[in-house]
């Protein structure tokens, strides 16, 4: 049995792509489903490779980048991964969202202002703030948020001590990006469109 045919009886959602990376740095910018001999890349920028590559829901992900020495020696240290074999990946930015949307789940912001400006009022007609009920729900929701807080912390510190968790910080993914788009990349890419107007990224 041939390579191929391996390829093709274990991997049977794969077809023909190319992987391009950062000609720079050998960052992995993207997969497009066009094989390589197809492909329009500008090699001014990229690194493109052939792969096969499941493109499905729950489908492949290319794990490592390509090594260039500071001579110019091109090394391939990549390798396509099928859903089963791929790490679980949290970002930080995730964990962040998830412990905003709890503390917003129970207190909206309409509701923690009103807490506030209920405390402000009370402490303006000079009452005795420790026994007033505005100021016993204000300490709750600080405790509720201090706690969800805490949580959030423990949860990032135990992703990222998880061998078997790929735990990328908001830190780790603003240089990841910076480095995908080192040399010019975000030029050819160009703008994105967003709500009201067009980003860079």
């Amino acid at each position: 049995m041939t390579e191929e045919n391996k390829t093709e009886k274990q991997y049977p959602n794969r077809i023909s792509a190319t992987a391009l990376f950062n000609k720079i740095n050998g960052e992995l910018i993207s997969v497009t489903s066009v094989p390589l001999d197809k492909s329009q890349h500008n090699k001014d920028y990229y690194i493109a490779r052939s792969v096969m590559y499941n493109f499905g829901e729950n489908g492949d992900k290319i794990e490592g980048n390509i090594l260039i020495s500071p001579n110019g020696v091109v090394t391939d240290n990549f390798k396509v991964l099928a859903a089963d074999e791929q790490s679980q990946t949290v970002y930080e930015s995730q964990l962040n969202t998830m412990a905003a949307e709890k503390i917003t789940s129970k207190y909206p912001l309409t509701k923690q202002l009103n807490l506030l400006v209920s405390c402000v009022n009370s402490l303006a007609a000079d009452r005795d703030l420790a026994k007033t009920d505005e100021f016993l729900a204000l300490n709750e929701m600080v405790d509720y948020i201090n706690y969800c807080v805490k949580v959030n912390q423990t949860k990032k510190e135990h992703y990222a001590n998880d061998p078997t968790v790929n735990y990328i910080s908001d830190e780790d993914a603003a240089e990841a990006m910076s480095r995908r788009m080192e040399g010019g990349i975000h030029e050819e890419l160009g703008p994105r469109t967003i709500t009201g107007g067009r980003v860079w990224s």
